[in-house]
């Protein structure tokens, strides 16, 4: 990581705390739209801090294993989002909600607010919500070896083709919930389809013991965002990620250590 030295920000209530990886990633990211946020900073507990540092210290790891992401100077992300990313993430705790967040901020590079769309959608997540989302679009690893010919922009026939089924004992496990039901569950399921990030999750059958889950454009590019992958076509998280590293400029953003992953996962209607 390139030095970079980060003003004084004490006029924003931040004396002697904003220092460390964690305030040299969200510095070097959101920098010269800090100030601009206002002196908020002063109102706010250790514990938001400690958040808001730690998704820093995550953006500070990606910007490191993604060598074309640093030009050595800070962005000009827009005020109005620099302002949503900071006040928002500040309240997540949850380390895979917080990777979410890091993806979201390491992916700013120009002076437009069309970010608040994709901040406010994991805004608006529970834990379980992006934990659920998590694993049906960590599914897609490699899975253009099974389902080649579909898109996820390729409208509903193929959307129903790339629909991840896996057993209710592997979500429920996964999820850390007794039974792929009652109202956590449920919860979750809602949540990512009023959200647009699933299009629909449910038994494949009455009674069936197998679950499935048809996908949405708008959840790939969430998580496509959420994982830092470089390369632009969101059909890139359904490629291998060992091979698509070995192919100059496309990277992406490890999977956390506790991160959950399906077990018994299969693609297609069949």
């Amino acid at each position: 990581m390139s030095e970079l030295e980060i003003p004084d920000l004490a006029e924003l209530g931040m004396p002697g705390i904003f220092t460390g990886a964690g305030a040299l990633g969200l510095y070097w990211t959101l920098g010269p739209s800090i100030k601009a946020v206002g002196s908020a900073f002063g109102q706010w507990t250790e514990y938001r801090m400690n958040n808001l540092l730690r998704i820093g210290e995550r953006v500070s790891e990606r910007r490191d294993s993604q060598s074309g992401l640093d030009d050595g100077k800070p962005r000009a992300v827009h005020p109005r989002l620099a302002a949503d990313l900071i006040e928002n993430s500040s309240w997540i705790d949850d380390e895979l909600h917080q990777e979410y967040f890091a993806g979201l901020i390491a992916g700013e590079t120009g002076s437009s607010d069309d970010g608040l769309f994709y901040s406010r959608i994991v805004s608006n997540l529970t834990s379980s919500q992006v934990r659920l989302h998590f694993l049906i679009y960590r599914a897609y690893e490699g899975s253009f070896a099974f389902v080649q010919s579909s898109r996820f922009n390729g409208g509903e026939s193929d959307l129903r083709q790339l629909m991840v089924r896996a057993p209710k004992t592997a979500f429920a496990e996964t999820m850390e919930m007794d039974s792929a039901s009652g109202s956590s569950w449920a919860a979750a399921v809602h949540g990512l389809e009023a959200a647009g990030l699933v299009t629909e999750i449910a038994p494949i059958s009455k009674g069936a013991e197998i679950i499935g889950a048809i996908p949405s454009l708008l959840g790939a590019i969430v998580y496509h965002r959420a994982l830092s992958y470089t390369p632009i076509g969101v059909d890139a998280i359904r490629c291998d990620r060992d091979q698509l590293k070995r192919i100059g400029g496309h990277s992406y953003a490890p999977f956390p250590d506790t991160a959950p992953k399906l077990t018994g996962v299969t693609f297609g209607l069949r």
